[in-house]
């Protein structure tokens, strides 16, 4: 039997990473070499994750070796961005700026990233500006949304690809469902629902993706603890300060 793990890890712009991992190494090495190949400083925004043979998405811990987290190949992994910074004008990196950009770009092309009509085309139009028309011809968007996008375009004429993704990303992170990362849940009214996780906190939305209604928001600064337990997850949350008001 194979000492060596065979990884295949698909990155961002398309291509792929083969990487061989000792079957008794962490995965921490997979994620070291797939940092250093991609040039990445900024590295804790970025994780690595899997499908099992259920079809459930999992991210890789990198403290745990490979086969306790498969138990059976291909490896083959995917490179995303795991922490969406809640203001990408703090990244020093470009290198992180250029894979961020590209994950905000297929999280609003898959329409996790939900914002109005105008602002789509906004969005798209940075795109068209750097030579991504394949991307928009594979939205299947309607013929009047793509002349919206090229009116838009005109107006960007000149600008670099960096100051696209400059553009882009400093619209994209003002938008609610920026960086969310979404779950289905039921709750005590055997009613569906959503819960949207970001750097922010947590939202509780209702509906059919991906229109849904935002019912309510917790911060976490206002979250005490997570708790989940048979299947259940609770919230404790943190009480707010009692006011005492006087009359004068």
């Amino acid at each position: 039997m194979s000492e060596v793990l065979a990884c295949q890890v698909e990155i961002l712009d398309g291509s792929t990473v083969s990487i061989d991992v000792n079957k008794r190494a962490r995965a921490e090495y997979l994620f070291t070499e797939v940092f250093r190949h991609l040039g990445l400083e900024e590295t804790d925004y970025f994780g690595l994750q899997f499908e099992d043979h259920k079809h459930v998405i999992h991210w890789v811990d990198p403290l745990k070796p490979i086969r306790k987290q498969m138990k059976r190949g291909p490896y083959n992994f995917v490179f995303r961005v795991k922490l969406y910074p809640v203001d990408p004008a703090y990244l020093f990196d470009d290198a992180t700026k250029y894979f961020l950009s590209l994950q905000v770009k297929e999280d609003l092309l898959d329409q996790k990233l939900v914002c109005s009509e105008a602002t789509r085309a906004k969005l798209f139009s940075y795109l068209v500006q750097e030579n991504m028309v394949t991307m928009m011809q594979q939205s299947m968007e309607p013929p009047e949304f793509k002349q919206k996008i090229l009116d838009q375009h005109k107006t960007n004429r000149g600008l670099l690809p960096a100051e696209c993704d400059k553009k882009f990303l400093e619209m994209a992170c003002r938008l609610e469902r920026y960086g969310m990362d979404m779950h289905r849940v039921t709750d005590i009214a055997s009613v569906n629902l959503w819960i949207g996780v970001t750097a922010r906190g947590l939202t509780v939305y209702f509906g059919e993706w991906p229109h849904l209604l935002a019912l309510n928001n917790f911060p976490w600064v206002r979250i005490a603890a997570v708790n989940f337990k048979n299947k259940s997850l609770m919230l404790e949350m943190v009480s707010l300060p009692e006011y005492q008001y006087c009359s004068s």
